[in-house]
């Protein structure tokens, strides 16, 4: 099917959404076949033994396979989907156990995420004699894996930064400095959005020197990551204890379930609770742009699923509160602006401004938390409150009223906007994927359903990302439930 086709049916789909009769669905063996053909051209599994997370391939990738893999069985009661789990999750337990301190020097519980996330290391630059003069340090929100610092003097005296990060193309100057004025005139410009951070160590300015790559980190988010990617593992044991078919698997689910629980102390290191409900807070001592500050409405959404489905196996009171006291705060966050039904990124306190890595600096230019959450990043929140909804937590229909009202705000005939409102890019690739999570709101019609089959078909029947996977099981989860109301 082509571009320009794809896109003159998709207008007619969404034209049609009042209408009951749409095109024919695929039918499950299809979708499940589509699973199996992805599955078999990307070989996730054998990928998946042997990544990491640096580039957040496991958040992103091997944990929403897992999850993938788990609602395949649940729907096709085929074994060989638990099978393949069970080599992911043995490969990623082992990895998690290997590791060692931090590269900040402090242990943490988890698979560490790269530069990619984090602020740099300090790298210090040397004046002509050799003594400590500069010592630097990339502070952009991503992407400082890959900078690349110069030294450049000037003919007046003066000397001039220029920091390029490699991954995105893009060099920032900073003119005119010397010992005296460079903290202030660096430092002053320092937010998410920015670049450097400097500390002097010397009366002497640094010697020039061409392109020294800042060296990197890798750290464990403990609260940002890990229930993300242990939620993959309780959805292992949560199919495997509910269908007597897998009792073979019983050792394992057993093995997992104790290998999450190990997790639990530094999470609850990092909740409290106040009169909006429950949150986790980011460890002050990352070298992060959100250290200190209350976890994004996405993170929270990821803990408070994680708690959910661990309450389910447990059967712990104190893991099914903290859920709802998150649900409480999750679902207090969204209001209405022109019309629509938005949620921010970020919880409240992050409008004020961001935490440096200074003992007293912050960014007060940086307002990305004011945006609204792009689609992406919305899609942890959209299934927490169906979750909620599935434990029978919530039954007040209005929270289902305003997810269909975002995926009708979301969905337009060039594809899916970048953010939840409607705006952003109109044909968002990193947005496109989540027609596979979309598809998990009850009640669609029928023409929703088509459409959104059709989308995905098109993009992604040969694919090579878990969370694309994850989609592609939900479509086949949806379809068996239909199958199943048909009968």
């Amino acid at each position: 099917m082509g571009r320009t086709t794809s896109l003159l049916l998709l207008a007619v789909i969404i034209g049609a959404f009042s209408a009951t009769d749409a095109v024919t669905n695929c039918s499950f063996e299809q979708l499940v076949s589509y699973y199996d053909s992805a599955m078999e051209h990307a070989d996730l599994t054998t990928r998946y033994q042997s990544t990491n997370n640096l580039n957040g391939d496991i958040v992103w990738g091997a944990a929403r396979y897992l999850i993938s893999l788990a609602t395949m069985y649940e729907a096709t009661g085929d074994t060989k989907y638990l099978d393949h789990a069970v080599l992911v999750c043995d490969a990623l337990m082992q990895q998690e156990r290997d590791h060692g301190p931090d590269t900040d020097g402090v242990q943490r519980r988890g698979w560490p995420a790269g530069s990619r996330y984090l602020f740099s290391r300090p790298l210090v630059f040397r004046d002509e004699r050799g003594a400590p003069s500069l010592e630097v340090m990339a502070v952009n929100w991503g992407h400082n894996e890959q900078v690349d610092v110069s030294v450049v003097h000037d003919s007046d005296g003066s000397y001039n930064l220029l920091a390029r990060f490699v991954a995105i193309g893009h060099t920032t100057r900073y003119n005119g400095l010397n010992q005296r004025n460079v903290v202030e005139k660096v430092n002053a410009r320092a937010r998410p959005d920015a670049c450097l951070w400097v500390r002097r160590l010397g009366s002497r300015p640094p010697a020039p020197v061409s392109e020294v790559r800042l060296p990197g980190h890798q750290v464990c988010f403990e609260i940002l990551h890990n229930p993300r990617i242990l939620t993959g593992f309780l959805k292992f044991v949560i199919a495997v204890r509910e269908h007597s078919a897998a009792s073979i698997y019983q050792r394992k689910a057993d093995e997992y379930l104790a290998f999450v629980l190990e997790f639990e102390p530094s999470l609850l290191r990092w909740y409290e609770e106040d009169a909006g409900g429950g949150l986790l807070r980011m460890d002050s001592k990352l070298p992060f742009f959100q250290a200190g500050l209350a976890a994004p409405n996405g993170a929270t959404s990821n803990c408070g699923r994680f708690f959910l489905h661990l309450h389910r196996l447990t059967g712990e009171v104190a893991h099914r509160d903290i859920a709802l006291q998150m649900a409480r705060r999750i679902l207090s966050s969204f209001y209405t602006e022109d019309g629509r039904i938005v949620i921010h990124y970020a919880l409240g306190e992050h409008l004020a401004g961001w935490s440096s890595p200074g003992p007293s600096l912050w960014y007060p230019k940086f307002k990305g938390s004011k945006k609204v959450v792009d689609t992406s990043h919305f899609m942890p929140t959209m299934l927490f409150i169906l979750d909620l909804y599935d434990y029978d937590y919530l039954t007040d229909t209005q929270y289902l009223n305003w997810l269909n009202r975002i995926l009708k705000q979301t969905w337009h005939t060039e594809g899916f906007s970048y953010y939840i409102d409607g705006t952003g890019e109109a044909d968002s690739e990193t947005a496109s994927y989540t027609a596979g999570y979309f598809i998990l709101l009850p009640g669609l019609e029928n023409a929703t359903i088509n459409g959104l089959q059709r989308w995905y078909i098109e993009k992604y029947t040969r694919t090579n990302r878990g969370y694309i996977f994850n989609g592609w099981a939900n479509f086949v989860r949806v379809a068996q439930q239909r199958e199943r109301t048909c009968d």
